[in-house]
């Protein structure tokens, strides 16, 4: 939630805080440097100890952007992790999991029409 206030200082946007948009749950790995050595992310459907898999979190994720997201506004502004950006990025132009390039430090900032699957990048920051 950090981002999105600093964001909404100059936008002056209602915040929705949701479950739908978390980034996946990596169970006992959360918040450890581990678990690069302990967990083999790029299996999508392995499942981390008391935690979800990747292809588990992009279906919370895109189940929640196609049903719970404010269809009465033309723009909306979502602020999330790189798993779920590359969740939806991946299923809105039908791209492999992997190919939506997402950096954990990087804040990406672009105009997305996924009705008419449209991107244009503004720009990209390296924030390490």
């Amino acid at each position: 939630m950090q981002t999105s206030e600093i964001i909404n200082q100059k936008l002056n946007l209602k915040i929705i805080k949701s479950p739908g948009l978390r980034e996946q749950n990596f169970g006992k790995f959360n918040n450890t440097s581990i678990i690069k050595e302990e967990f083999d992310a790029s299996d999508h459907s392995k499942v981390p100890p008391d935690g979800e898999s990747f292809l588990k979190m992009k279906q919370r994720v895109l189940t929640y952007i196609k049903t719970k997201l404010p269809r009465n506004k033309d723009k909306v502004l979502i602020v999330t992790h790189d798993g779920c950006f590359r969740a939806i990025l991946s299923d809105a132009l039908n791209l492999d999991l992997d190919s939506p390039e997402c950096a954990t430090t990087a804040l990406t900032i672009g105009l997305f029409d996924l009705k008419n699957k449209d991107i244009k990048f503004i720009d990209k920051f390296n924030l390490s």
